[in-house]
């Protein structure tokens, strides 16, 4: 076991080398404890890395990331070849790892925090999980965290729920090196980390993070404790093994921290003979070691195997119950009826989202809502009140309290998603997605499904002024919509539909999104509803954009989305009382709009006719739709303290301002 340890340092230092960049002294002192968690806990099957009841590694510092493609590879899922072009142009070694269940990278991990807030949800998950099938579904969730996750903000929420949820399949290994990328840890912190996870309800237990016995004895320990998450702060030596030329030690220096050992004083060819290596083939695999990893691969297949003959008992005396846990676990999502549902008109999209919410609480049986403590208000209480709260001492419910914590509610709930069998929504006031954003971004990269819904969604928040008020939120959720993921598709749909049945649209498309997240943006007020509307009439809105309806020989188009679509249709009818002919198009999503056949964008938007775009925020959201055709009213100021109406007013959105506005354009 210390002979692999040091194999995977060299190999790990060595990468780095190779690539001229990255992060070795790390990798070097965290290589015990992630060699004894994959030779002897670490449970899965090496021919079917995507086994849903596998035990999960999620790793938050995501720079340590040569530590795990060496474990990997040591496993068989890595060649030397791909070590060696680790952060090259195509390499599936980038420089912080990207989700790769067939190659055992459980997340995509680069800002500090997230990777352990994504491992507490898919926990959350395995739980849920648990309660419904039983027992034989069991697994653990190994978490690896650094100095930087646990300074990051993020700990503090999961921390906080992961403890008063008592989620004791977690156990989280920190590695306590003292050493960050630009100082040492005491320069930045004093707190006493082992206290503050015991007052969040921790089982913590300090040891020497290098000693084989002393991790074991922790793991065995963590796995004894039935009614609380683990954190095992592991006392690891950055850079460990590290030499100077003439022999000197050079570890614990923050210098081996981001950049190769050949840039400090560390001398490579001596550290790779000090810790039992070739430097002539520094990614050679020790013969002893080989021989370790294939014992300890037959031994998983061994383990899964007896695993799996429980889910296959499982299978046969519950056949329906078990092919319903399989379509749950291959993200299928449950067939409904959306076009039997019926929509209050004229509601607030919030309270048309509520009922679509009480519907699936009761239609849905794999769904887990959550809300910043926010559910009287963004109205997911509709669906806790089809269920009951998840708690310490019952998983079973749907509903997670996760408190005021918007970043590690999103992060979690993205983790859920990654676990898989558990379909994740999670709502807050639309302002706060400011809080959401690092979150986002990972799961658009990740492609994991998460619907997220935001209430409040403009000035229209009034009298709480402009902290609530959101002006840019959704400019920046249309620039996420085009930036493309690797599966070349929209990395992110952001949804604001217009109505009450454009709502149940808008919500289908979100539900049955299984490539990427999904965004719910919902008005606080009234709205009416367009003309002449339903729910088959609101299907153009799954291309993005299309015509609400239109005069014979029109003359000007007018487009909008949310509740300004609304807005339009009233001033369109007091213009067309005065003989004016429009159209009136609904573009809930620019970014799905655009990824439909230019045919048809020019269909329902045709180059060359005047273009009046009607915006509560950025006048930027339209301006791509409406060209050098036209113009766009939007509020390019924050909000203010008043009445909506008053705001209405003050911002020129009633329909007699905006007609006179269209009115005087149409003249120009």
């Amino acid at each position: 076991m210390q002979r692999a340890a040091d194999n995977l340092r060299i190999i790990a230092a060595s990468m780095v080398e190779c690539a001229k960049s990255g992060h070795p002294g790390g990798a070097m002192g965290g290589a015990d404890f992630i060699t004894v968690l994959y030779s002897e806990y670490l449970v899965f099957d090496p021919e079917d890395m995507s086994w849903p009841f596998r035990d999960r590694f999620f790793m938050d510092p995501g720079h340590m990331s040569p530590m795990l493609y060496t474990q990997l590879s040591l496993l068989g899922k890595y060649t030397t070849q791909e070590l060696k072009d680790f952060r090259q142009w195509g390499s599936p070694t980038p420089g912080h790892p990207e989700l790769d269940v067939e190659r055992g990278v459980e997340n995509t991990s680069g800002p500090l925090g997230l990777g352990h807030a994504f491992g507490a949800g898919s926990a959350l998950a395995e739980k849920s999980i648990r309660a419904k099938y039983g027992e034989w579904t069991d697994h653990k969730t190994y978490i690896y965290i650094s100095d930087g996750g646990i300074q990051e903000e993020i700990s503090q929420g999961v921390g906080r729920i992961a403890g008063h949820l008592g989620l004791e399949n977690i156990t989280m290994f920190y590695d306590a090196n003292d050493i960050q990328l630009s100082t040492e840890v005491d320069e930045v912190t004093s707190e006493d980390t082992a206290k503050k996870y015991e007052s969040w309800g921790w089982h913590v237990i300090t040891i020497n993070g290098n000693d084989h016995d002393e991790i074991r004895k922790a793991l065995d320990e963590c796995l004894d404790t039935t009614d609380k998450p683990s954190l095992i702060i592991g006392k690891t030596i950055m850079g460990l093994g590290a030499i100077t030329a003439d022999g000197t030690s050079h570890e614990r220096k923050v210098d081996t921290h981001g950049q190769p050992l050949s840039k400090t004083a560390t001398d490579v060819n001596a550290t790779i003979k000090n810790l039992g290596g070739d430097p002539e083939n520094p990614f050679a695999v020790f013969p002893e070691v080989q021989t370790h990893y294939e014992a300890v691969l037959e031994e998983k297949r061994e383990l899964s195997a007896r695993r799996k003959a429980l889910e296959n008992q499982f299978a046969s005396e519950n056949k329906d119950l078990h092919a319903k846990l399989t379509k749950e676990l291959t993200n299928e999502r449950p067939e409904l009826d959306w076009s039997s549902f019926e929509q209050k008109k004229g509601a607030a999209t919030r309270n048309s989202s509520a009922d679509i919410l009480s519907w699936l609480g009761e239609e849905v049986d794999n769904m887990i809502v959550t809300s910043a403590d926010l559910c009287n208000s963004d109205k997911t209480q509709a669906f806790l009140k089809k269920t009951t709260e998840v708690s310490a001492s019952d998983f079973s419910g749907k509903f997670f309290q996760s408190g005021v914590s918007e970043l590690t509610m999103a992060a979690m709930s993205i983790g859920i998603g990654l676990h898989g069998g558990i379909i994740p929504a999670c709502a807050t006031f639309f302002a706060f997605s400011d809080y959401m954003k690092p979150a986002l971004r990972v799961a658009a990269l990740m492609e994991t499904p998460c619907i997220f819904i935001w209430t409040h969604d403009s000035f229209r928040v009034g009298e709480d002024g402009p902290t609530h008020q959101p002006i840019e939120q959704e400019t920046q959720l249309r620039l996420l919509e085009k930036v493309q993921n690797h599966s070349h598709r929209n990395s992110f749909l952001a949804l604001r539909p217009a109505d009450a049945d454009e709502t149940t649209v808008c919500w289908q498309m979100a539900f049955e999104n299984t490539n990427t997240p999904t965004g719910l943006i919902f008005t606080r007020q009234n709205v009416t509803s367009l003309p002449n509307n339903s729910y088959e009439a609101s299907l153009g809105a799954t291309k993005g954009g299309y015509i609400v309806n239109e005069d014979e020989g029109f003359t000007t188009i007018l487009v909008a989305s949310g509740s300004e679509v609304s807005t339009l249709a009233e001033a369109a009818e007091i213009l067309r009382d005065k003989g004016y002919k429009l159209r009136v198009v609904s573009v809930p999503s620019e970014g799905l709009f655009r990824s439909q056949p230019v045919e048809y964008q020019l269909e329902v938007l045709p180059q060359g006719m005047k273009k009046f775009g009607l915006t509560a925020g950025l006048s930027v959201n339209l301006q791509g739709l409406v060209g050098n055709d036209g113009i766009v009213h939007g509020v390019n100021h924050f909000g203010f303290s008043a009445p909506a109406e008053v705001l209405d007013e003050k911002f020129g959105l009633t329909p007699d301002k905006v007609s006179a506005m269209i009115e005087a354009f149409m003249l120009d």
